[in-house]
């Protein structure tokens, strides 16, 4: 009969490289997290004000309320762009307005709440690699 003494230490011999393993997982997550927390998701720039235009039968200065979308060429391609009233400007495809963080992204995918930001065309990647990581090192 084995003595169960060398079956732990067999065990034990193959553990760091579990824990190294769990340690590496670890860091990339909680890097990802934290890149992916304070990076910008594409956000697009504000434009104060839209078109002024001066009434001169009633000399006062209104707003002109832009075309609700507007058709481009781009590459040969017809794209047809959305006016953001709260940004006020014309959002390229792909993007939306956020609710909560009160701003347009770029190719905008969702506002995370665990991340407390927005998931987008600049942050994507790091969302992914946090989440893939995160669910490694679950199993």
């Amino acid at each position: 009969t084995k003595p169960i003494v060398n079956t732990a230490v067999y065990f034990f011999d193959d553990t760091p490289v579990v824990i190294t393993i769990g340690l590496v997982l670890t860091v990339i997550s909680v890097v990802s997290f934290v890149c992916t927390v304070f990076s910008d998701p594409g956000v697009l720039p504000r434009r104060e004000d839209p078109k002024e235009t001066f009434d001169e039968a009633a000399h006062l200065s209104r707003r002109q309320s832009p075309p609700r979308t507007q058709n481009v060429i781009v590459h040969g391609n017809a794209v047809t762009l959305k006016w953001c009233h709260t940004c006020n400007i014309y959002r390229p495809p792909r993007s939306s307005h956020c609710s909560v963080c009160d701003t347009c992204v770029e190719r905008f995918d969702h506002h995370c709440p665990w991340v407390g930001n927005c998931i987008g065309q600049r942050n994507y990647y790091l969302f992914y690699t946090f989440v893939t990581s995160t669910a490694i090192l679950t199993v």
